[in-house]
This record gives C-alpha cells, structure tokens and sequence, in this order.
C-alpha cells in the first residue's frame, strides 16, 4: 500500500484499489456495512485514523501525528468466491 510520511495509508494514491469505506467510528461504538466483493481472493481492512502524539525530543514537546495503521490496526480477509 502507498504510505504517507508518518505512516498512514496514502488514500488517494489507493483510490483505484478501494472496495469500500465506512466513515470514523466513535471509541466504545460499533458500525456494519456490507461490500460486495465479486471476487475471492485478499482484502486487506485498516485504520486510518492520525491522532496527535506529543514527543519530547530533546527536552521539548514536539506535535507528531501517529497512524493507527502503522500501529498495526490491519488485517487481512480472505475471501472465498460463491460457486
């Protein structure tokens, strides 16, 4: 997948390889939405979310933004094709 300099996934490099979306979900909340996948194969499910992480390189208090998707919040589906 095209990354972003801090790690998350670039979406508009990826646009042409996209199923589907579901917009931000709240912590302690669920979602559902069904995609249609044609065909069997890999699918690959993330988090995209930046949130602000405060650093303390050299003595200071720098602003960085973290990727929940670098942090590992992927997946993998596979998808079996219905005969």
């Amino acid at each position: 997948m095209p990354l972003k300099p801090n790690g998350s996934v670039d979406e508009d490099a990826a646009e042409e390889n996209v199923v589907g979306e579901i917009s931000d979900i709240a912590a302690g909340s669920t979602k559902s939405k069904t995609f249609d996948l044609e065909l069997g194969g890999e699918y690959t499910i993330f988090c995209n979310i930046e949130h602000e992480a405060v650093t303390g390189t050299n003595g200071g208090s720098d602003t960085d933004y973290v990727s929940h998707y670098k942090n590992g919040m992927v997946a993998t589906l596979t998808v079996s094709a219905n005969n």
